[in-house]
């Protein structure tokens, strides 16, 4: 799936963080469409799972720390290929 030009499995560079994106498309507890990135260093916010609104949503799985969601528009920029 690509949403805004990104897809599954593309390096990223997220608020200066080297990253992979795992996840593209909506989440339970916010609107729109988000991607779900598995950070290089454990600097992120979760394991690639969201709770809220009662319960926990698995979207991918990475470990404790290294994931973070983000929007596709503002933080999120394509890394060249190669980079670190």
């Amino acid at each position: 799936m690509a949403s805004n030009g990104f897809t599954v499995g593309q390096r990223v560079r997220v608020v200066e963080q080297p990253g992979v994106v795992r996840f593209i498309g909506e989440i339970h507890v916010a609107a729109g469409v988000w991607l779900g990135i598995e950070l290089d260093e454990a600097i992120g916010k979760n394991d690639g799972s969201v709770t809220g609104q009662g319960k926990t949503v698995e979207y991918f799985r990475c470990e404790p720390l290294h994931g973070m969601f983000v929007r596709t528009t503002g933080k999120v920029f394509p890394m060249d290929e190669g980079a670190a």
